[in-house]
């Protein structure tokens, strides 16, 4: 009888720790990424998504073949009548920049024809496995 209580004491003690908690669990734990970006570097974008929990609502792909000499992404955690009101505040909502390593297609009209500016889960089949190059935070919280 004690041997079946102890197993199940370990049982309970090992799902307790594989059970992990995202480094970000709400929009004031952001910088986290920032002050742990060397864990995010040279890893796969989703491993980095992986660890934050607030909703992504709202994306900006930008290809190295775009504008600019690499490629990023700007992830906001607003959507847009949200964002325009902190603007119309003197507020820039704060938000996540990843360089990514590959360049990467971003159809801008397609998406934003659609209103496509959620990042969703087929984003992320599609972009998850692009290596992260470098994170920041910009913006402030609200």
């Amino acid at each position: 009888m004690k041997k079946i209580i102890l197993i199940i004491l370990l049982q309970v003690i090992s799902a307790n720790v594989l059970i992990a908690q995202k480094l970000v669990t709400n929009l004031s734990d952001l910088y986290k990424i920032e002050e742990n970006k060397i864990m995010f570097i040279n890893k796969p974008l989703s491993y980095l998504l992986g660890e934050i929990q607030p909703t992504i609502k709202r994306v900006i792909g930008s290809p190295s073949s775009q504008n600019s000499s690499v490629s990023a992404f700007l992830m906001y955690f607003i959507n847009d009548e949200e964002k325009n009101k902190l603007k119309a505040k003197g507020i820039k909502p704060i938000h996540l920049l990843i360089y990514i390593k590959e360049d990467f297609k971003w159809d801008v009209k397609d998406r934003y024809n659609n209103n496509k500016w959620n990042w969703t889960t087929e984003d992320l089949d599609k972009y998850g496995n692009l290596t992260v190059l470098d994170v920041g935070i910009i913006g402030e919280l609200y």
